[in-house]
């Protein structure tokens, strides 16, 4: 049995307390599908899609470090099926987080070139390693998909989003930073290993 704060999810909404909950029932996304049984439901936080929300307000431990959070949910890697009525691979639905999580970022970036913040002020990204833990990717398989998709955002080959954002200093984000948050150095050299190949 896992409890709340075993996973990175559970630890961010009970560090986020009450408010980061009703915040997230309202911001709450949905889809449309067909269940095995032929009949319609909504689908609450479809694999591949983001929401952002605030970090919980500054009485929350979280909102004392973060300004908002992205939110996402990975597939399960060994009960995704291939012939799922998206036709992605588990693999192209854990990249399609990254993706929909960094479209995220981008949109917050844009928000804050018109405001008091500006765009110089430097953004950090911190994300864990999305599906490696409870969604059951293989480690190997989970760095693969954040070296590609953060290598790709952080570049000029980023194409997640079209806001037109300045693209002065050295690829798609000169003042932007993904930090990941990984307890295990084997793994975590694992990624940087990854990510240092592609650059």
């Amino acid at each position: 049995m896992m409890y709340p704060v075993s996973v990175v999810d559970g630890l961010v909404h009970q560090l986020g307390g009450l408010p980061l909950k009703m915040e997230c029932a309202m911001k709450s996304i949905t889809k449309t599908r067909i269940n095995a049984h032929g009949i319609e439901e909504e689908e609450k936080c479809p694999v591949g899609q983001a929401v952002v929300t605030s970090a919980g307000g500054y009485m929350s431990k979280l909102g004392n470090e973060y300004d908002e959070i992205i939110h996402t949910a990975p597939p399960f890697y060994k009960y995704y099926s291939d012939d799922n009525e998206s036709g992605t691979t588990a693999m192209q639905a854990l990249q399609e987080c990254y993706k929909s999580s960094f479209c995220k970022v981008d949109e917050i970036i844009a928000g804050a070139a018109g405001s008091s913040i500006g765009t110089n002020k430097s953004l950090i990204a911190a994300c864990p390693l999305l599906g490696a833990g409870a969604r059951g990717f293989p480690t190997e398989s989970a760095i693969d998909a954040a070296a590609e998709e953060s290598f790709l955002w952080l570049t000029d080959d980023a194409t997640t989003c079209d806001l037109n954002l300045d693209k002065s200093g050295s690829g798609n984000h000169p003042h932007a930073c993904v930090a990941f948050g990984i307890p295990d150095n084997t793994t975590a050299e694992s990624l940087i290993a990854a990510i240092e190949e592609k650059f």
